[in-house]
């Protein structure tokens, strides 16, 4: 028995063969007829449920909120894109009140809870409100022009970034 390899011992394979299965019996898998239904002439329509949802959808979409998050306090903070050698153990040090991130959201109240933001130390700032669109356009400028940022630039050159430090990637 020893000489199997790690998964197949102890069950461990029959385990993760259940997770995975039950994951995909309870994942809900959008079928056709889950989405058409046919009137009352036999024409073939998208169900109300569908209807909905795509208005919904189109609602939170052109009402898209344009938001930063900034530190509470003094302190380091994760930085998943900063450049080797301007962090410590990919954290970035800020002070309270400097930018960590822009971002868009169409669902605010999903975004961040209260909870995460606590034990994150950072303050949710609505900026702006429009089109998904418009928001990502002005949340690209605000990305770009991050590197002239005047709290960026008052840092020695060695420890100033080309992006926010929570914003993850570039222009995307």
């Amino acid at each position: 028995m020893n000489s199997l390899p790690f998964p197949l011992r102890n069950g461990y394979f029959l385990f993760l063969l259940g997770v995975i299965t039950t994951i995909c019996l309870f994942a809900k898998i959008l079928k056709w007829n889950d989405v058409v239904s046919v009137d009352e002439n036999g024409k073939l329509q998208l169900t109300d449920e569908r209807k909905q949802a795509v208005s919904d959808r189109h609602d939170r979409l052109d009402n898209a909120e344009l938001y930063m998050l900034i530190a509470e306090v003094d302190g380091y903070f994760e930085c998943p894109s900063c450049p080797l050698g301007t962090h410590k153990r990919g954290k970035y040090f800020l002070k309270a009140g400097e930018v960590y991130k822009y971002g868009v959201t169409i669902q605010k109240k999903d975004r961040y809870t209260e909870s995460e933001l606590n034990r994150w130390r950072l303050t949710y700032v609505d900026l702006d409100r429009g089109s998904d669109t418009a928001m990502k356009k002005k949340e690209t400028t605000l990305i770009a022009e991050y590197a002239l940022h005047p709290e960026n630039l008052k840092r020695s050159e060695k420890w100033r970034l080309a992006i926010p430090p929570g914003s993850g990637t570039d222009l995307r």
